[in-house]
């Protein structure tokens, strides 16, 4: 009999940690659900980056530097973050003038509707490029155009000379970075490296594992390109015409990074 006793105390014992065991999974699992959706909100809605004001540039860096920060935006956000961004020309002026406005005024519904009207894009990265007497800064807001809510802002280090912004663990890196994190998007520990480290130190594996992580990310972009020009094609507009020569380019440079990337994994 204490025998029996004894089982059914010892069954009794595992029962329980068994309930406590599948409450603890079922919490994991509702949070990393949870997480999923947060993720996947941002991937499924469009992007505009926005050159929303350049200060103290001049000449011919004034002319060429901030679509390099755009382009470069672009790009993070794309392979890093899992966006789809927008190439729209003909709304980034109204939008820059539209945010500007409702930053000097409280911000409200009719300016929120306002800029959803402006864009086909869902939410925006309105940058800020400012060259101070040492270097240069680079600020970002990153806002829901349907609310007009400023989701998430960071701004750079100091960074002392021109190319150190858009270059390898530079400015764009560092902000990348801090917008997943302040975003709730998952980074992977090897992109977290890449971006703050660079791949110097990455080991042969580690080599090709990114170049098929990014082989994957860029034919994903590429579908979404491919997505937009068809949009395009049925529209005889004068700005239709002007972004889809301006995908059609971006394309072009896709192209050539996923063979540099399949060319890396041959090697």
């Amino acid at each position: 009999m204490k025998k029996i006793a004894f089982l059914l105390a010892i069954a009794f014992i595992l029962s329980l940690n068994s309930c406590g065991t599948t409450e603890s999974v079922s919490i994991n699992n509702h949070k990393i659900e949870q997480k999923a959706k947060k993720e996947n909100k941002f991937q499924k809605n469009s992007v505009q980056v926005v050159n929303q004001e350049v200060v103290n540039l001049a000449g011919s860096e004034a002319a060429w530097l901030p679509g390099q920060i755009q382009d470069k935006l672009k790009s993070n956000l794309q392979e890093f973050l899992g966006m789809k961004t927008v190439v729209d020309s003909k709304s980034e002026a109204a939008l820059k003038k539209l945010q500007a406005e409702s930053e000097s005024n409280a911000r409200d519904e009719s300016t929120a509707i306002e800029l959803g009207k402006i864009t086909t894009a869902k939410y925006a990265l309105f940058t800020k490029l400012r060259k101070t007497g040492s270097g240069y800064v680079i600020s970002v807001d990153f806002t829901d155009l349907t609310t007009g809510e400023q989701m998430a802002s960071a701004t750079s280090k100091e960074y002392s000379k021109a190319e150190y912004l858009y270059g390898s663990t530079g400015a764009i890196d560092e902000l990348t970075l801090a917008l997943g994190e302040k975003l709730g998007i998952q980074i992977s520990n090897l992109n977290k490296n890449l971006l703050a480290s660079g791949s110097s130190n990455f080991s042969v594996d580690d080599q090709l594992a990114l170049a098929k992580q990014n082989e994957a990310q860029f034919q994903k972009m590429m579908n979404a390109y491919d997505a937009e020009l068809s949009k395009l094609m049925r529209s005889n507009d004068i700005n239709a015409i002007q972004n889809k020569n301006r995908i059609e380019a971006e394309k072009a440079l896709l192209l050539e990074k996923q063979n540099a990337e399949k060319k890396r994994q041959e090697e």
